[in-house]
């Protein structure tokens, strides 16, 4: 079958691809803010040119050259649509600066927090959680009147400022944070339109500085925002008018807002319902508390709040029945008119059962058409959304002019005309999801046709195959398809989603059309809605006891390492294997040679991959602290610290977390606690609780007036974890342990000295720090925590070898520490300095940094390259950064 569409979007798809792996391994090709505009114009011209000479070679009888030009134009073109797409207009030296903004409220981002990752947090909100941000397009101006630059034009996010207060002498010991923001700065007020100058610091969002982490400054990007500006008071916001963005935009943001009332006013008495309400037909989760959020996600119909292809559809076919309703009321009433005057039709006018299903079919087709329009402007432009809508306005259309429809090609011309308006929406999960499953259902439904069609035929299993069967087989359809891309973004898997939405669809069908009942007579008559919306209480009722029972089932929610490409080539290959073992049968030469690619594939993809006894130890990013993760050889592993946790941001759940599931690191053999500061020790709250963890070093049995130490002490002796202060030598957990005759790994204690004399005064916390020496081999790790000055002196008179290939710089490059006779002692080649780009004590010092440069010691540093791994074979050292642009040696 011919499907131009999906013939254009592949050398689309790979342009868009090939641009996107070269921005993955640098940074060179981002564009300078002033050349986007001409880039644009020459991405377009070049593949014109390319069209040009494509349809000459056509007409010319040159099929293959004609086919190869259109393709290399449509892949010229992803590739220059894609980095346009993808480069900020805003001048780098702009960034930390204060600026001012002028512009139109564009949207409020319906997310509790952009930068979530899809973590579980135990925490439950019984209040509804207020919108702290939103998006303004506009112009950008620096405040310093020296700046002479003009006005840039850009999409920036501004966000409420709640910010945490560190106290170093707070009561309850050190480490304690106080939350503050203005509570007078009410950010949900404005709506779609609003004129605002804002004034404020410009941040550049955070790329992913973490394995498993989130690339915030990605997911922005594809939505066109390259800044975030923090306000912290009400006067930095200043609403000037109420005329801004689009005239048409504005009505649909009035409609929203007047369905949002219809919901609440008909349901005033249960609030609940009106906010499940609005999350399943607009999509606005914000008010739901976290419990019910929690039980939609963890039983795998999360996509029911978030409004899909699903939705779009159900309005479709909830708005087509009314319209053919409504006109076959109107023609029956019409004929009734003309039979009381007595009037017949005349033998040329054409018969009323044509004009009924011929003629008002096609105006049944036209208006459902204009409804589903009409709901992606409410609901806004998300690519589910698109995707459904230009499948089913297409639909229609080869309806009314009476054409064949390729479901496939339509899905395909979907996704062409998304990418070319947004070229990075290929790697947004939304998009992702929403193509996938769409195409896997128009796939695999053909396949269920037939194994349907050998069941028996009677009217028993007929409405079995309508009720259940088909219902199972389109939902195992898109299960196939979303499980593993859900693997890849979240690490989790759902098992029993199959079964909650076989049990949900049916309610939300429901739902849905019952809701288009009630906002169509509440813009009539609020009365006249409030009957349909009782009958819509006891459906949703229903749908949280079906969501609330999946979700606590055994094994709801399985976790699971980030899949490899080598996986998805497999899992792909053998599902098609098994959709049509039919073929395969009659085609055995075809099946071997499939069979032989996939070996090949396979061994290439092993031999390629890094093998042999390794030792791996990552220095994650966690901001202003420390956190390191080691893995053993022999599969053993050890999470030194876990950095910093406030109200807003704790590093064990956002970092370590989603680190640890990444790598499929279900058990932690040891953890160690250098010393009780928070940003050492604030994120292994949260490590502890939620994963099996065999041991922890740092704690100690007396009591220590200092809050993080007590929490941590309580976790372990709640959940029986062994603890112990650490005491000078080898670790239990890998002393001595060999790997071959040359080459073995061990972990030591080389400070504190005496632990029973330990002194956790404030001024002598750091000095008694944990400080680890690894060895495996001939490569040496110092961990030196954060001790300084005095405790570097006293492990020189101790007299222990303190010679190490890689330091961990000691107390994130602090003055008070990294003496010059302590790093003759160690003499590293490499030294790790775990600190935040914007650090309030200014770390690491320039001092510092000067010493380390004298002696030709190699700097790493994660403000500047993100996580920093470093692999050896006890030999060799190989070492990798998460941010392209960051050192590898």
């Amino acid at each position: 079958m011919n499907r131009p569409a999906l013939k254009a979007l592949f050398p689309y798809l790979l342009g868009g691809i090939f641009a996107s792996y070269l921005n993955s391994q640098s940074d060179y090709l981002t564009l300078q803010s002033g050349l986007i505009p001409q880039y644009q114009f020459y991405s377009w011209l070049i593949s014109a040119i390319l069209v040009i000479a494509g349809v000459v070679a056509y007409k010319k009888q040159l099929l293959l050259w004609g086919g190869i030009l259109l393709g290399l134009s449509l892949f010229a073109l992803g590739f220059f649509r894609y980095q346009a797409a993808v480069s900020s207009p805003i001048p780098p030296d702009l960034y930390n600066q204060k600026v001012r903004l002028s512009g139109y409220v564009t949207y409020n981002p319906d997310q509790p927090d952009d930068e979530e990752r899809g973590t579980k947090s135990p925490q439950i909100h019984a209040k509804p959680k207020a919108c702290v941000a939103f998006c303004i397009s506009g112009k950008l101006s620096p405040v310093k009147k020296e700046d002479s630059r003009g006005d840039i034009k850009a999409k920036i996010l501004v966000k409420r400022s709640s910010f945490s207060i560190y106290s170093p002498f707070a009561k309850g010991g050190r480490g304690d944070y106080s939350r503050r923001s203005d509570r007078n700065l009410v950010l949900s007020n404005l709506r779609y339109g609003d004129v605002v100058e804002v004034v404020g610091e410009l941040r550049q969002p955070q790329c992913k500085r973490n394995e498993g982490g989130f690339d915030y400054r990605g997911y922005l990007a594809r939505r066109g925002v390259f800044g975030i500006i923090y306000v912290r008071d009400a006067a930095s916001v200043k609403k000037v008018g109420e005329d801004g963005g689009y005239l048409w935009m504005r009505w649909m943001d009035n409609l929203r807002r007047r369905v949002e009332g219809i919901f609440e006013r008909t349901m005033r008495d249960a609030p609940i319902y009106a906010n499940v309400l609005k999350g399943i037909i607009l999509g606005q989760k914000r008010a739901l508390p976290e419990d019910i959020l929690l039980s939609f996600k963890n039983s795998g119909i999360m996509h029911i709040l978030a409004v899909s292809g699903l939705h779009v559809g159900m309005i479709a076919f909830a708005g087509f029945l009314l319209f053919q309703l409504l006109f076959k009321l109107s023609i029956s009433l019409l004929n009734a008119i003309k039979l009381r005057r007595g009037s017949t039709p005349s033998e040329d006018s054409p018969p009323s059962r044509t004009f009924q299903f011929i003629t008002v079919e096609k105006y049944v087709y036209a208006l459902t058409a204009g409804l589903v329009i009409l709901y992606a402007c409410i609901v806004g432009y998300r690519p589910s959304v698109i995707r459904a809508s230009v499948i089913i306005i297409l639909y229609f259309i080869a309806k009314i002019i009476d054409r064949d429809t390729d479901l496939l090609n339509l899905l395909g011309f979907a996704a062409l005309l998304l990418l070319l308006f947004n070229a990075t929406s290929l790697w947004d999960i939304g998009f992702q999801l929403s193509f996938a499953t769409t195409a896997a259902i128009i796939y695999f439904m053909s396949k269920w046709d037939i194994l349907l069609a050998l069941l028996p035929q009677s009217k028993l299993f007929q409405r079995a195959n309508k009720i259940f069967l088909l219902p199972l087989a389109v939902s195992a359809s898109a299960q196939v398809a979303s499980q593993p891309l859900i693997a890849r973004q979240f690490n989790l898997i759902y098992p029993i989603a199959i079964l909650t939405n076989i049990a949900a669809v049916w309610v939300v069908w429901y739902i849905v059309c019952v809701a288009f009942i009630t906002v169509i007579t509440g813009f009539v008559w609020i009365p006249l809605a409030l009957p349909f919306a009782y009958a819509n209480r006891l459906a949703i009722w229903i749908l949280l006891r079906i969501t609330h029972f999946f979700s606590n089932l055994p094994y709801a929610v399985v976790e699971v390492p980030t899949p490899s490409l080598r996986f998805f080539v497999i899992y792909t290959i053998g599902i098609l294997a098994i959709a049509n073992l039919g073929f395969l049968r009659r085609e055995k030469r075809k099946a071997i040679i499939i069979a032989l690619a996939v070996i090949s594939f396979c061994i290439w993809h092993s031999a390629i991959q890094p093998g042999g006894d390794l030792l791996e130890v990552t220095f994650l990013d966690v901001g202003l602290g420390d956190s390191a993760f080691v893995r053993f050889p022999d599969g053993k592993n050890i999470l030194i610290d876990g950095g910093p946790s406030t109200p807003e941001y704790d590093t064990g759940e956002r970092v370590i977390a989603p680190f640890l599931r990444h790598k499929g690191i279900r058990k932690i053999d040891a953890v160690i606690l250098t010393h009780p500061h928070n940003d050492h020790a604030g994120g292994l709250a949260f490590i502890l609780k939620n994963f099996q963890v065999n041991q922890i070093i740092g704690i100690h049995n007396r009591d220590i007036p200092i809050k993080i130490h007590r929490e941590l002490r309580a976790i372990a002796s709640e959940k029986q974890i062994d603890y112990q202060p650490g005491n000078l030598g080898s670790l239990s957990i890998s002393a001595g342990h060999k790997i071959s005759q040359s080459r073995f790994y061990e972990v030591e204690i080389l400070n504190p000295i005496d632990t029973n004399f330990t002194d956790f005064s404030q001024s002598s916390i750091n000095n008694n720090s944990i400080v680890l020496k690894l060895r495996f081999g001939q490569i040496t790790f110092l961990f030196a925590s954060d001790i300084e000055a005095q405790a570097e002196y006293a492990m020189l008179h101790s007299g222990v070898d303190l010679r190490a290939d890689i330091l961990k710089a000691p107390h994130h490059g602090s003055i008070t520490s990294s003496s010059e006779a302590f790093l003759n002692a160690v003499n590293p080649a490499f030294a790790v300095i775990s600190a935040s780009e914007l650090s309030r004590f200014n770390f690491p010092s320039k001092a510092v940094l000067r010493r380390y440069k004298r002696r030709g010691i190699k700097l790493l540093q994660t403000s500047k390259s993100g996580a920093i791994t470093i692999v050896t074979d006890g030999r060799n050292m190989w070492i990798k950064t998460i941010i392209p642009s960051g050192p590898t040696f």
